[in-house]
């Protein structure tokens, strides 16, 4: 998920303080695993 931050290079890193304002707003289909059926139920 954060590889997509820094296109091109992929290359983030994320700090605990990060994870509010950089992974909750992402939508739940970002989870690798998540797909429309668990999308819903979420």
């Amino acid at each position: 998920m954060v590889s997509e931050f820094h296109k091109p290079n992929g290359i983030s890193i994320v700090q605990p303080t990060d994870l509010q304002t950089l992974i909750w707003p992402l939508p739940c289909r970002k989870i690798n695993g998540v797909g429309p059926k668990a999308a819903a139920k979420l």
